[in-house]
């Protein structure tokens, strides 16, 4: 595998803030990549493994950081992702279960209050554009969706080491895949999508819906 990478930080003092910066861009090129072709054997599915493929990935990131001295900060992210298998390939998806755009940000307030204990508050979220999760199962394809977390903790209450926090995950209830294992045999691609060309099965484990609760935690 060979492998390039560029990349660039920056940092910017402003009056009563701070700004980071960073962006990068990376190439990368790979031989003998191990690729699964599913076939029918005798009634039976059957995967066959080689070493055969070779893949270029590229992409870039960029990534801003701003703090204010009065304790509120923000962050954002924004990613990009390409594969293309140039040879020993006989799926017409791109990279299993990496999406092409990723972007995020987050908004994130701390402060002491005197003689009662630390307090922080943040507000995140993130989302994904749609991701192929196995390369010959039409179904297994995860459309774009996006993710809110919230979480408000007071620590070292009262100097005691005590803290507690509540905190919610998945504010939108969100239903998406995370994963998918298929073994189904090749078929012919239409419309890039290769649908399988024989009987098979497909399991696939999914996200955490809404959560929400409460954490204590206690240090000597």
């Amino acid at each position: 595998m060979r492998e390039y990478e560029v990349g660039i930080k920056n940092r910017l003092d402003l009056d009563g803030a701070r700004l980071n910066t960073s962006a990068a861009v990376y190439y990368q090129n790979y031989s003998d990549v191990q690729k699964s072709t599913t076939v029918i054997n005798n009634g039976s599915v059957a995967t066959i493994i080689t070493n055969t493929a070779v893949q270029h990935d590229y992409g870039g990131e960029i990534e801003a950081n701003l703090a204010f001295d009065s304790g509120l900060s923000m962050n954002a992210y924004y990613s990009y992702a390409r594969n293309k298998v140039v040879k020993g390939g006989t799926g017409a998806y791109p990279m299993q279960g990496v999406p092409r755009h990723q972007l995020g940000g987050a908004i994130t307030y701390a402060a002491s209050l005197k003689g009662f204990g630390d307090l922080s508050a943040n507000v995140n979220g993130t989302y994904r554009s749609s991701v192929p999760l196995d390369e010959y199962d039409a179904i297994a394809v995860q459309k774009g969706y996006g993710l809110l977390n919230a979480r408000l903790a007071l620590s070292n209450i009262s100097d005691t080491g005590l803290s507690l926090a509540v905190f919610a995950n998945n504010l939108t209830n969100t239903y998406y895949m995370q994963g998918v294992i298929s073994l189904v045999s090749n078929g012919p691609v239409i419309n890039d999508i290769n649908p399988g060309g024989g009987p098979g099965y497909s399991a696939a484990t999914f996200g955490e819906p809404r959560t929400y609760g409460i954490e204590v935690a206690f240090r000597l």
